[in-house]
């Protein structure tokens, strides 16, 4: 945009490929020879260059050097919304505007007023110049131009870039056509063309631009996920992992990528996840999440949770993705949150719970000839220790119980607490009802230990009996614990510190 100043340009700034003065066109608007020659070498040499600034910059240079203008800038518009000279072309000098930036509020409104040709505007030097007079500019002292249809020195001219979807990206501004006239109807045309070129090369440099901050934001993204992501092939072959699925498995990403997931994690821990993999892209299943084991390089053994999807219509064959997290300390706290469910909190026994799953159990072990024994054991008195002592003291004498019962067990036999002032004993591989008996009465003999004076006087032991063996082998875990709680029942009745078996109805077999 020029000043207010009148300006003659001393010399021509040789730049770019294009050295030598263009031909100017025809009066008719017609370009002979030479100048289409010209023209096909500027768009080889534009279509040559990647570089946004170079293009921009070889656009500025051949509208100076082949549509035949003294100068030409191009202000390209900026995140802000100011607009930047990023590009000169023209006399020595020309390039002191390089980087200059004007509001973008003053470039509207110099469009607006400017007069339309085409989709050029074109400023004429009767127009006000004053208000734009910040615009960037060069200007050199020449002559004035009184000739109608010639070029005035404050005449300007103008061709906004706009977007494909009609924002202005830009404007190339040119001045002085060197014939000293009003450009012609070819000119125009060129400049046209040249402008949408410049609009052409800023989307599609925004748009690389867009994809690469996209790559890298998915990069960043990746690599910082918390959970362990892979990439496979439709060969479960690694294409790409993040640092945490490396993490996870132990072993440099770099050392991953292009080995098969059977190589990666070992196969027999891969196994399950190629198994989910091939069901998937074969599209015989949906997305899955599966729990499996895994070995880390060093031999950690860890619980990884994996989901498994798919990602269909790549280019290079559909793709698996594994989203993988360590539940090892998941795993754990449910495994001792599930182990404190089944276990008394007073005295850390098994609680009734358990004891049926454990008595289950033992049913099924059981082998012909052996006997598996339930002896369920109630204390004698201990209602007046809590009335009379307090329930902190019958917590601790619970305790105490507890421990005497367990050290009068054999090992392998289990205790179980079942509630208030309840036990349970479970024997296996017994070979006679008579064992189960002999341990009840050292049960009870260890109760009624007085030494040290720890158990209370007055307080005792009473034992049913219940067993299962070739001749009651239907039982289930429910039905024994059921009778022996009825042997208990009758051993109460009948007195104090005494065992009763189920099967015998009173006391014990000798």
């Amino acid at each position: 945009m020029p000043s207010n100043a009148t300006r003659r340009w001393r010399a021509r700034r040789a730049a770019g490929p294009f050295v030598s003065p263009a031909p100017s066109p025809s009066p008719d608007g017609a370009l002979d020879r030479e100048g289409i020659a010209r023209l096909l070498a500027v768009v080889r040499h534009l279509g040559a260059s990647s570089d946004l600034p170079d293009l921009l910059q070889r656009i500025a240079t051949s509208v100076v050097e082949v549509l035949g203008f003294e100068m030409a800038a191009i202000n390209l518009v900026e995140a802000d919304g100011d607009l930047r000279v990023v590009a000169v072309a023209g006399p020595i000098g020309v390039e002191q505007m390089r980087d200059e930036r004007a509001p973008r509020a003053l470039f509207d409104e110099l469009l607006a007023c400017a007069e339309p040709w085409g989709s050029l505007r074109f400023f004429d030097h009767r127009l006000d110049h004053g208000q734009f007079a910040a615009l960037p500019t060069y200007s050199e002292d020449v002559p004035g131009a009184p000739a109608p249809e010639s070029w005035h020195p404050l005449d300007s001219l103008f061709a906004p870039m706009h977007g494909s979807t009609g924002e202005l990206l830009g404007i190339l501004s040119v001045d002085r056509p060197e014939s000293g006239r009003r450009p012609n109807a070819v000119q125009r045309l060129m400049l046209e063309l040249f402008a949408a070129e410049g609009a052409r090369a800023i989307e599609e440099h925004s748009r690389r631009v867009g994809l690469i901050d996209a790559e890298a934001l998915y990069r960043r993204a990746f690599e910082l996920m918390p959970l362990g992501v892979a990439i496979l092939d439709e060969q479960s072959r690694l294409i790409d992992v993040n640092q945490a699925f490396s993490w996870l498995v132990g072993e440099r990403r770099t050392r991953l990528i292009g080995q098969t997931l059977a190589d990666a994690l070992g196969a027999a821990d891969a196994a399950l996840l190629i198994e989910c993999c091939h069901s998937l892209l074969s599209g015989s299943s949906g997305p899955t999440t599966v729990e499996h084991p895994l070995v880390r390089h060093g031999g950690a053994r860890r619980f990884i949770r994996s989901r498994v999807t798919a990602v269909r219509g790549i280019v290079a064959g559909d793709r698996a993705i594994i989203q993988s997290e360590d539940v090892t300390a998941e795993r754990e706290l449910v495994a001792e949150l599930e182990e404190l469910a089944r276990h008394d909190a007073l005295t850390g026994l098994p609680n009734r719970r358990a004891a049926l799953e454990r008595i289950a159990a033992a049913i099924e072990r059981r082998r012909p000839g052996e006997v598996v024994a339930v002896l369920f054991c109630d204390l004698d008195g201990f209602k007046a220790v809590n009335d009379t002592r307090g329930h902190v003291a019958g917590d601790h004498v619970l305790s105490l119980v507890g421990q005497r019962l367990r050290t009068a067990l054999r090992d392998g036999d289990v205790l179980f607490r079942i509630g208030g002032d309840e036990f349970l004993g479970l024997c296996e591989r017994l070979s006679s009802p008579r064992v189960a008996a002999a341990i009840g009465r050292r049960l009870i003999a260890a109760l009624g230990n007085r030494q040290g004076g720890e158990v209370p006087s007055g307080l005792s032991l009473s034992i049913g009996v219940a067993y299962l063996d070739d001749a009651h082998p239907d039982r289930s875990a429910l039905e024994l614990v059921s009778a022996a709680d009825h042997a208990l029942y009758r051993a109460k009745r009948e007195g104090r510190g005494r065992l009763v078996t189920a099967d015998s109805g009173g006391s014990p077999p000798a």
